[in-house]
């Protein structure tokens, strides 16, 4: 990965990152602790 510790991800680099699916991702990241970030209605 790229960047310092401000770099953003899409859901898909996470997914990819952590070795697990999209699905798994936004199932379980408030679970893991994954800090997410709010633009709009997007998370």
């Amino acid at each position: 990965m790229r960047g310092g510790s401000n770099l953003l991800m899409t859901p898909d680099e996470a997914a990819v990152e952590l070795g697990v699916t999209k699905r798994v991702l936004m199932d379980s990241y408030r679970r893991w602790g994954i800090p997410f970030l709010k633009v709009g209605k997007h998370v």
